[in-house]
């Protein structure tokens, strides 16, 4: 769990996107392009041993799965394909009402009501966007799906 936790939580606490951390203190690019690289490679590995770990461990990964096996997560897992298709349009589109431009040069900084208020916006949108999505074609498949599992068999 330690393991996992330091691997998510590390990648976070690298200022790669604030200019004037220390990070870009002298700016190399490919020092910035493999750190970029590293970082996400390492907050997948922890993700990884997360989901390995409450699927194969008791301890404290029981009480994350019992978690997670929630009545509560339900909906949202049928809502996972629809979200993860489209939330990028969304995340930009909320960026574009936060800021009130499209031109990336006029955004100086994104501060942290800013990065809040598109992160709520955003996931206002998906999800407004995704339910519909799902009610009216994915779960019509999956339905049709079955049917045709259950004729085969």
């Amino acid at each position: 769990t330690i393991v996992a936790a330091t691997f998510i939580l590390f990648p976070i606490t690298i200022p790669m996107y604030d200019p004037e951390s220390w990070y870009y203190q002298p700016f190399s690019a490919s020092i910035n392009f493999w750190t970029l690289i590293a970082s996400r490679q390492v907050f997948a590995l922890g993700v990884m041993i997360l989901i390995l770990g409450c699927w194969y461990s008791g301890g404290v990964f029981k009480i994350i799965s019992n978690i997670f096996a929630w009545r509560f997560w339900r909906p949202i897992s049928r809502l996972s394909l629809p979200i993860y298709l489209f939330h990028f349009p969304f995340i930009a589109g909320a960026a574009v009402i936060i800021f009130g431009t499209t031109n990336i040069n006029e955004i100086s900084s994104v501060g942290l009501i800013e990065g809040v208020a598109i992160f709520l916006l955003a996931t206002t949108l998906t999800f407004i966007f995704s339910i519909p999505l799902y009610i009216y074609i994915e779960r019509p498949f999956v339905e049709h799906g079955k049917k045709t599992n259950k004729t085969i068999v």
